[in-house]
């Protein structure tokens, strides 16, 4: 079937803005005045195409490009680039967020053009810089973006146009990512770039690992943190070529586990946990690729059990066995292949029911879960589909809630549920869009929390108290990510949050206690994407947590939850023995400022429900479930009570969930 009209028009409009502005520019010139009312024109025949004003923003990307690839050709640089660019978004639109879509664009296009005549990576990060300055974007902003960009361009040009040796590439992305004296690490790029090269080019799985490896440690990553960087990019470079190869999804699978257990993590062992983190996914997102609607749940089964090494020809099992060993990993497969299920029911405009339907038949070919479980999966992804594609379309918000409020219903939910979850995803999709175009002044984050009011309210939540939680909320958890992401220091990531929490309608003891959990939890995640230590983990959390006004005591409490769980989860992609992840989670907790006995107990709830869990996935018997569970809880130096209480409650929850998902 055909796309869906509000995904044609987009199309459509984009294509018209490209050819309106290039027929313009050829016969007005690039004068200020000519680009003005190029843009102008663009903009009219965007309107014409079907395209709402709220899109006018984001397609005047697209007639930054063309101007700027224009300029280029007459000989302008950087400098000369940017003072033209204001034409742009004053013949297309006034929105807030138009100047940093054309400054990017620009940029964007510079940048290529830059670094195939030989810019080194330091100038491709101030040239960025000066174009983003040109049309007025906040310093925070836009030296992200320029780092952020120039560090994309210098990695893709050495390592898939030059194919240079994987150490020069990372060293390409550290020299683009120092340029302008921020704190980014590049590796995670760096490696990412070399993966797909290595790839590309046909290399074994193994050899793209290890070559992702070598990139990310130049540029800057410890060993610890380059494995799990090349876990994770190798394993979907490796299983991505492998569908274009036509191969089956079990052998996609085999691909991305092949690529995690060479990437100086553990070996293949059954139901591992970092193949299940990180080869996994991968493998499952790459096998769609080469898979009809109607085969997308077999497809996601196939490639997970391959990835996880759970296969009949690599094991001497019987059915019921593999069955069993089968177990709760199931469930991420049943997600995954309804979530693609969903999304491209929206991209060929079905309808809400029919979303909802071709959700729960991806899922139900998986056949683990039961009709509870099933439901909240089905209903979730439908509406979330939904919503995803009005935000990236721009589309007018109330008519994507009704429609998401009723694949929700469809899928399960009942209306006030319904409605509720509609809320609290459109909240939160409007406010992440905005917040990656925005600066932590106050006028930014007001606009922050307008846009993420906008979205509860065009789902029927028209009280102040629901309307300023779900605001709140989305606001807090955008603004903290984005925050911690670009590189600030903890407190800065603190008072942003609280700032947005306030603009939201939150009062000052909620906003504080929300902003501090959500600092908190944003950095700590950020400090384990970037290689911390499980002390620095908590200690960056507690600065966070801390720097608000509040009881140091709940502070300290709220920072040691989020760094032991940041801890944890990095404990478990290094594939660390059960008794170490509640050895790294309390260590992390401590830091934070928890006291021994809190933190050990938390430290010991969480592992063993994890451990637990993987047990289960690992098709153990109850015994065995529990003795692993009891292992784990060894590790966080609790009491011997607690020890045993907190393991018998993992272990029989876990066994519970295993055997329900059988039935």
């Amino acid at each position: 079937s055909g796309l869906s009209l509000r995904k044609a028009e987009s199309i459509a409009a984009e294509a018209a803005v490209e050819a309106v502005t290039e027929v313009e520019l050829s016969s007005r010139g690039c004068s200020e005045d000519a680009v003005k009312l190029a843009a102008e024109a663009a903009a009219e025949a965007a309107l014409s195409a079907g395209a709402s004003k709220a899109a006018l923003p984001k397609l005047a990307a697209v007639a930054a490009r063309a101007v700027t690839k224009e300029l280029l050709a007459i000989g302008k640089e950087a400098d000369g680039i940017g003072l033209v660019l204001h034409s742009v978004c004053q013949g297309i639109s006034q929105e807030a967020s138009c100047s940093f879509q054309v400054g990017k664009a620009s940029a964007e296009t510079v940048l290529a053009s830059m670094a195939s005549s030989g810019s080194s990576p330091d100038e491709l990060s101030k040239a960025a810089a000066r174009i983003l300055r040109s049309v007025g974007v906040s310093r925070d902003l836009r030296y992200y973006t320029a780092t952020a960009l120039a560090v994309k361009t210098a990695t893709y040009e050495a390592a898939v146009v030059n194919q240079c040796h994987p150490a020069d590439v990372g060293s390409a992305a550290k020299e683009a990512a120092e340029a302008l004296g921020l704190g980014i690490l590049p590796a995670g790029i760096a490696a990412q770039e070399v993966a797909t090269a290595r790839a590309q080019s046909r290399y074994l799985p193994g050899q793209v690992a290890e070559a992702a490896m070598a990139a990310a440690m130049t540029a800057g990553a410890e060993a610890n943190l380059a494995s799990r960087l090349a876990a994770k990019s190798s394993a979907y470079a490796a299983a991505l070529q492998s569908a274009y190869r036509g191969t089956s999804s079990s052998d996609i699978g085999k691909s991305a586990g092949f690529a995690v257990s060479a990437a100086g993590l553990p070996g293949r062992s059954v139901a591992s946990e970092s193949l299940l983190l990180l080869a996994a996914p991968g493998a499952v997102e790459a096998a769609f690729k080469k898979t009809s609607h109607l085969q997308l749940g077999s497809a996601a089964q196939m490639a997970m059990r391959s990835s996880l090494g759970l296969l009949p020809e690599s094991m001497e099992l019987s059915s019921a066995e593999m069955n069993r060993l089968w177990g709760t990993s199931a469930h991420l497969a049943a997600k995954l292949a309804a979530t693609e299920a969903a999304k491209r029911a929206v991209l060929h405009g079905k309808l809400p029911f029919e979303v909802a339907k071709a959700a729960k038949q991806a899922a139900e070919d998986i056949g683990t879960m039961d009709d509870e479980a099933l439901d909240g999966v089905v209903s979730r992804t439908a509406l979330r589909a939904i919503l995803l594609q009005a935000v990236q379309l721009s589309t007018p918000l109330m008519e994507a809630a009704k429609l998401a409020r009723v694949a929700g219903e469809s899928g399960g939910l009942s209306m006030e549920a319904s409605r509720r979850t509609v809320a609290a995803e459109l909240a939160m999709l409007l406010a992440q869009n905005e917040a990656e175009f925005l600066s932590n002044s106050p006028d930014d984050l007001t606009r922050l929390a307008k846009r993420a009011r906008e979205g509860a309210s065009a789902a029927g939540c028209t009280g102040p108290l629901e309307s300023a939680f779900l605001s709140g909320k989305a606001a807090m958890a955008a603004s903290a990510r984005v925050s911690a992401v670009r590189g600030a220091r903890p407190e800065v990531v603190a008072t942003t949050t609280f700032s947005a929490a306030r603009a939201a309608g939150l009062s000052l003891m909620e906003g504080s206690v929300l902003a501090a959990a959500n600092a908190a939890r944003a950095v700590a995640e950020q400090a384990s994407a970037s290689g911390s230590s499980f002390d620095e983990i908590g200690n960056l959390a507690r600065e966070a947590a801390t720097a608000l006004a509040m009881p140091s005591a709940a502070a300290e409490r709220l920072a040691g939850r989020a760094a032991a769980v940041a801890a944890l989860q990095q404990a478990r992609e290094e594939g660390r023995s059960p008794s170490s992840l509640a050895m790294a989670a309390k260590t992390a907790a401590l830091a934070a400022g928890m006291s021994q006995g809190t933190a050990a107990a938390l430290a010991t709830k969480l592992a063993c429900e994890k451990v637990a869990m993987a047990a289960a996935a690992a098709g153990k018997s109850p015994l065995e479930i529990g003795e692993a569970s009891l292992l784990a809880a060894n590790g966080g130096g609790a009491p011997s009570e607690l020890r045993v209480r907190e393991a018998a409650l993992a272990a029989a929850k876990a066994a519970a969930r295993f055997s329900a998902s059988q039935l």
